[in-house]
């Protein structure tokens, strides 16, 4: 056992009361603040994301084909819907090209550093406090949108981005961000029903923030005729949701509950642990890899997948303008956020959690490959219905 693992890690709620730090403010106002920031972080990810994604294409499209007519705006698509032209053909090649670009970035931002970063980042906040760790993530996303715009208004090289979305994978990204809330959420909840309230909040206010972002991000290129001032607002955001993590967001971890310290070798194989032989007293650790395989292929499917759908929707036999790619991004994470509420909800009153798991992965394949088969838009947004 190591040092760090000698105090138990449930204590009795009469020590974590005397352990309670001072926050400064009410225990309410101080989880609406961690709310509220995580909000604006994954605010950025979102509007960022979809205004990255059209304007590589459209910056493809007139490096490539500078003579081109091509050129949209919020409101209208200069997309070419038949096929035998060579304006069709133009497309297809700027498709591909944003395409791999696309997977150039999330390679760089899910990276090997990036993952051992998040792995350690809460055991690590266990040791030196949450606030220094809720930091990082924020700043590398700022780092990143801002570079982003200065590419924009100076046109310079796309490929720069790939550069710019490794550093922002350095630090973690939102993933990270999520991690510290979640963290911040124990520290000032009693576990049971009013951590559940809490953590209810959290998502639904994530849920929200990307469904307003989703749907004002086409108004945004449209009403600015362009993608600068959008970057800038991404830009924005995470800047006011560091500055409030700096100045305002309170330590929530008293020193009476850190951890001792450990190297960063012993905090990795602890981190796997739960991965091993005789985790598990009944000798069930295979079910976690079974878990964590399950999760990594679910996110496989579903994290690139608006930025696919995006350059699906820009294109024939769709000709989508930015206004109603943003309204068709809001609408389905709203479905989906109502979806999963009501579906979790109906199941539990005659099933179990893993019945839920499948039922969850049977309308994800049911609503990509109504999505893969789309010709029309009644199909694509039929495919949202599960």
């Amino acid at each position: 056992m190591y040092e760090s693992e000698e105090k138990p890690l449930l204590q009795a709620k009469e020590t974590q009361r005397d352990a309670a730090i001072n926050l400064g403010m009410p225990r309410w106002l101080a989880l609406s603040f961690a709310i509220f920031v995580t909000s604006l972080h994954t605010s950025s990810v979102v509007l960022s994301m979809y205004v990255m994604n059209q304007y590589s294409y459209q910056t493809y499209m007139k490096e490539k084909y500078p003579t081109s007519s091509h050129k949209s705006t919020g409101s209208q698509s200069a997309c070419e819907l038949n096929t035998s032209t060579i304006a069709y053909k133009e497309q297809v090649v700027v498709q591909k090209l944003t395409s791999e670009l696309n997977i150039y970035c999330s390679l760089a931002t899910y990276n090997v550093i990036g993952v051992i970063f998040t792995l350690n980042l809460a055991t690590y906040s266990d040791i030196y406090g949450r606030k220094l760790f809720f930091t990082a993530p924020f700043i590398g996303t700022l780092l990143k949108t801002l570079l982003c715009t200065i590419t924009i208004y100076f046109n310079l090289k796309l490929e720069w981005i790939i550069l710019f979305f490794c550093i922002e994978g350095c630090t973690g990204t939102w993933v990270s961000t999520l991690s510290m809330a979640y963290s911040f959420m124990a520290d000032l909840t009693e576990p049971g029903k009013p951590r559940t309230f809490v953590i209810g909040c959290f998502e639904t206010s994530l849920g929200i923030a990307a469904f307003i972002v989703s749907l004002l991000s086409g108004y945004l290129i449209k009403w600015t005729d362009g993608f600068f001032y959008p970057s800038l607002i991404s830009t924005a955001m995470v800047l006011l949701g560091l500055l409030i993590v700096i100045f305002i967001l309170p330590e929530t971890l008293h020193d009476s509950k850190k951890r001792s310290d450990v190297s960063f070798i012993q905090n990795m194989v602890r981190v796997t642990d739960v991965y091993k032989k005789g985790f598990s007293p009944d000798g069930k650790q295979w079910m976690f890899i079974i878990l964590i395989v399950i999760f990594m292929m679910s996110n496989l499917a579903n994290i690139a997948r608006p930025q696919i759908e995006t350059l699906y929707q820009l294109n024939s036999p769709f000709c989508w303008s930015a206004v109603r790619i943003g309204w068709y991004g809001s609408m389905r994470l709203g479905l989906l956020n109502i979806g999963n509420l009501a579906m979790i909800y109906l199941f539990h009153l005659c099933t179990t959690d893993e019945y839920i798991v499948l039922a969850s992965l049977l309308t994800t394949v049911v609503s990509l490959t109504i999505e893969g088969l789309a010709t029309t838009d009644f199909m694509l947004y039929l495919g949202n219905c599960y």
